[in-house]
């Protein structure tokens, strides 16, 4: 039961659910534990405990389980969208630290997703910074 208060008070329906169906059990133990913490600190007798007490405290955790999640889904779309300019053309080829500076950002996301591979940017025959300048535009005559 207190399970699935949790997973409907997570993620409305058609956002990620997939994701907390497979997580449901953890989030169960956690707030189990948590709960489990609040009440002994509390010197409150698990058994003797009033059921909307209980549903209270579930939902305060529920609460901050959800603000949490906003937090780490915020931070992978600051980390995607680092990772997405870093990898642009210019950026990642200039330099070898550039390119370690995108392959490190796109590593961090794809261990943030949960994906466990992901593409590298190889060395290119010739950094940027190692190319020639252009030649400075003639004066106009006088």
């Amino acid at each position: 039961m207190l399970a699935q208060l949790i997973h409907d008070n997570l993620t409305p329906p058609g956002e990620g659910r997939k994701r907390e169906d497979r997580t449901m059990n953890d989030i169960d133990d956690a707030i189990a534990a948590t709960l489990a913490d609040i009440l002994l600190v509390l010197d409150i007798d698990p058994m003797g405990i009033d059921a909307d007490l209980y549903g209270q405290v579930a939902l305060g955790a529920v609460n901050a389980l959800k603000a949490r999640i906003g937090e780490i889904e915020a931070a992978k779309e600051q980390l995607a969208n680092m990772a997405a300019i870093q990898s642009q053309d210019g950026n990642w080829n200039y330099s070898d630290y550039m390119r370690g500076m995108a392959n490190g950002l796109l590593l961090a996301t794809t261990a943030m997703n949960g994906a466990t591979t992901y593409k590298p940017f190889m060395r290119p025959a010739v950094w940027i910074e190692d190319m020639a300048p252009p030649p400075p535009p003639e004066a106009p005559a006088p």
